[in-house]
């Protein structure tokens, strides 16, 4: 089915049955993804889906639905329940009108051939690759993991006249590692490209074998200090989107919750940091000239220099602070490529960028008298409100004299995530992809580490 005529269908339907206006958002997508299990494949799945989501508007009260679609009777009952369920909902002097038509000023292409061509029988040779890098020599083994490539279309309508088509193709890879013998170590390595020719299954595989090893040898950490602490992007995106995220979003600027509420033109973070929301960088897997409701999206500098210059915004929160929209009302996920239409409207970062310093990790590795290089956080948590944080470091790797002196473990690291981006004492050059972020690794200085008496 045509994803344009079925939001025709839909908008009519809707219309018909008494709707002022209508969204609809339609989405396809198709997923290979190999499972591993215990270093053997475990199994291949290929799985389709299409489906809507709909807003409908009536006396000021928003109606949503989203369903699985199969035949036109689907498309037809989507959109009647999205009608009907807007009477049971309060009305809304804020949402006025969905987007009216607007022209994106670029174009931006975000599909790989090699993706849409890949098979699973090839994906999975590719997997095997890595599993086979990380277990040679017997002493680790890659006990569970996935990769996942997806394509997925999507069309958005509404009955303002708004017509919006994407296609992104991405890449995600989560697979663990462990030490077999002795002192069982843990290691994980995480991926994600719009681009099959950036993924080397050989050194993702010799990353999961050194992380095990390494955590094999960690010793339990003694005392309480504090130091520097080099993190790595995959834990400080985690980082970033319990506390930087939250803070940007200007729902949470409206609802008087983010704590960078009022600050615009106020310091929020070392002069070091720049964070730059960049929809038409290639290398993230949210990329588009559009958002998922018809706005155009543009580069957005929200740090310069430490310096807060403006929130993310989609169509609502816009209108509830009579702002512009930034183009950041997403629906989509960089994991999980199928049911993106059931998602409601949230917003997000397409690509978040924090702007690369001039050094080599270990050059920051020199500079540091005593500190941390962290290697992986058990579950990274912060209050997005206060920003305070304590997380379990599962392994890291101890510096003395800018010299690494072994891997710790059985610790807590404790602060304060908007603190510490006032207390950033270097940023390498280095840039990992990671979700809706592109991030370097960061010494933060003044953490403190907990570990036992």
């Amino acid at each position: 089915m045509d994803l344009k005529d079925i939001a025709a269908i839909a908008i009519k339907t809707a219309k018909g049955e008494g709707a002022e206006e209508a969204e609809a958002y339609v989405s396809r997508s198709k997923a290979i993804t190999v499972y591993v299990d215990d270093s053997r494949i475990k199994s291949v799945e290929s799985r389709t889906d299409l489906g809507l989501g709909m807003r409908t508007m009536k006396d000021q009260r928003v109606g949503q639905s989203a369903s699985f679609i199969s035949a036109d009777v689907d498309v037809r009952s989507c959109a009647s329940s999205a009608v009907r369920s807007s009477v049971l909902v309060p009305q809304d002097r804020i949402f006025k009108h969905f987007p009216y038509p607007q022209r994106s000023q670029r174009q931006f292409n975000s599909v790989d051939r090699d993706i849409i061509d890949l098979d699973g029988e090839e994906l999975a040779d590719l997997v095997m690759s890595m599993v086979s890098s990380a277990t040679a020599g017997h002493k680790v083994k890659v006990p569970n993991g996935l990769v996942r490539v997806s394509l997925v279309e999507a069309w958005l309508s509404n009955s303002n006249g708004t017509e919006v088509q994407r296609r992104n193709t991405g890449l995600y890879l989560h697979v663990t590692s462990m030490c077999t013998g002795g002192k069982r170590g843990e290691g994980a390595e995480l991926f994600f490209s719009s681009r099959l020719g950036q993924f080397q299954p050989d050194a993702l595989g010799r990353g999961l074998r050194t992380k095990a090893l390494a955590a094999s040898k960690a010793r339990s950490f003694k005392g309480k200090r504090k130091m520097d602490v080099l993190v790595p992007p995959h834990e400080l995106s985690e980082l970033f989107h319990g506390s930087v995220d939250y803070a940007l979003s200007a729902e949470n600027v409206n609802r008087r919750r983010s704590p960078w509420m009022g600050k615009i033109g106020q310091a929020c973070a070392e002069s070091q940091v720049t964070l730059i929301d960049d929809p038409f960088d290639g290398r993230g897997l949210l990329g588009s000239a559009y958002d998922d409701e018809g706005t155009p999206t543009r580069r957005k500098v929200l740090i310069e220099s430490g310096v807060l210059r403006g929130y993310l915004n989609d169509s609502y929160n816009a209108a509830m602070s009579s702002s512009e929209g930034t183009g950041n009302g997403l629906r989509r996920s960089t994991i999980e490529p199928m049911g993106q239409y059931q998602m409601p409207v949230h917003i997000s970062p397409l690509n978040l960028i924090m702007s690369p310093g001039s050094k080599k990790v270990e050059a920051l590795v020199d500079e540091i008298d005593e500190g941390i290089l962290v290697q992986k956080f058990s579950s990274p948590d912060v209050h997005p409100i206060t920003g305070a944080f304590a997380l379990e470091v599962r392994c890291a790797h101890l510096i003395k004299k800018g010299e690494f002196e072994g891997t710790i473990d059985h610790c807590l690291l404790t602060g304060n995530m908007f603190e510490a981006l006032m207390n950033v004492r270097g940023v390498a050059r280095d840039q990992v992809v990671s979700g809706p972020h592109i991030l370097p690794t960061v010494c933060f200085s003044g953490l403190e580490l907990v570990g036992s008496e």
